[in-house]
């Protein structure tokens, strides 16, 4: 490649990286203000989660669009099936919103909780299913639509002040996310080649044994889930520098 081309994109890089300047329409907080941060992030949330935020480098997060998810049970596991989401949409989450924001401490250095709660959200899209749950024999393709009826999202992660040429940044490690439910409703669509019979006696012992399936598959969708928060967030720190942040972001670390 061209040294004047390699030199080109080393400079827009810099350009991009440090020449960051925090949106001037979004709010900002001071250090340790959870109420205000919660307050703000709910207000940024409501406004912005169904166009994104091209400021902060923030897409669209309702609907949120999911290439794949696959979840695969072994023969041990009372559900063992192996179920494929493609191509599917996440609806809800602007109707989300923040109960509590812990961290986010002048020190970037320590450990965060985030806490979001909403009425509903609803996995709709294409699915592929074959195996067993519980007793019952299902396989099946077509689209469905799973409801997280009063869904809970608790995301943890430990913080850690990354230096990148004269900013902080804030970097993340060991990412979790709980996700409690009052109750899962499926509606699979097209079970047994189109069995009509099978296909509603099949979904209505899924939702009348909710419960139980939740907790054999809860640990992949936290898995995927999680990859989804992280990945968001680190976009996000990747780019504002810690400080900026803040709305007294010019006194020192």
């Amino acid at each position: 490649m061209n040294k004047k081309i390699i030199f080109s994109i080393f400079v827009c890089l810099i350009v991009g990286i440090f020449s960051f300047k925090f949106p001037t329409d979004i709010p900002r907080c001071s250090a340790g203000d959870t109420k205000c941060i919660v307050d703000v992030s709910n207000e940024f949330i409501e406004l912005n989660g169904k166009k994104g935020h091209k400021g902060l480098g923030l897409i669209q997060i309702d609907p949120l669009h999911i290439p794949s998810i696959g979840i695969k049970q072994g023969e041990k596991s009372p559900v063992n099936i192996a179920l494929d989401f493609k191509d599917v949409d996440l609806i809800g989450l602007s109707n989300c919103r923040f109960t509590k924001i812990s961290g986010f401490q002048r020190n970037p250095t320590g450990k965060y909780e985030l806490v979001v709660k909403g009425p509903a959200l609803y996995l709709v899209g294409p699915y592929k299913i074959a195996g067993r749950v519980l007793i019952l024999p299902v396989n099946g393709e077509g689209r469905s639509n799973i409801t997280l009826v009063d869904p809970e999202l608790i995301f943890t992660f430990d913080g850690k002040a990354a230096k990148r040429g004269n900013h902080e940044h804030l970097d993340i490690e060991n990412a979790n996310l709980i996700f409690k439910v009052s109750r899962l409703i499926f509606d699979f669509r097209h079970l047994y080649n189109g069995d009509q019979l099978l296909g509603d006696a099949t979904n209505r012992f899924l939702n009348e044994n909710w419960n139980d399936i939740f907790k054999e598959i809860s640990e992949n969708i936290f898995d995927a889930f999680t990859l989804i928060a992280e990945s968001t967030l680190k976009n996000i720190f990747n780019k504002v520098p810690y400080n900026d942040l803040f709305a007294d972001s010019g006194k020192k670390s």
